[in-house]
């Protein structure tokens, strides 16, 4: 999976992580028909710079984020067939 923090500034992709994985998902009922929603996603920053970059944005109150499938999952369809 690609991941992607968009910065709230400018609508731009800020930070990208082409091997982005799932390491939990899920969801809980609250009373009142409404649910919290966790995930964790696990990504592994090229160097430092990158990694003080992602702390930056995670102290953003608005903070978005992107996911889509990554380029090689395209390549991994392909040979399936």
């Amino acid at each position: 999976m690609r991941f992607a923090f968009v910065d709230p500034d400018d609508e731009q992709i800020a930070v990208s992580f082409n091997d982005a994985r799932f390491a939990r998902h899920e969801f809980t009922p609250k009373e009142g028909g409404t649910v919290t929603h966790c995930w964790r996603l696990q990504v592994h920053p090229q160097n430092e710079d990158v990694s003080a970059r992602i702390l930056s944005y995670l102290h953003r109150p608005d903070l978005r984020g992107a996911l889509s499938p990554s380029d090689d999952a395209d390549d991994e369809d392909q040979h399936d067939d």
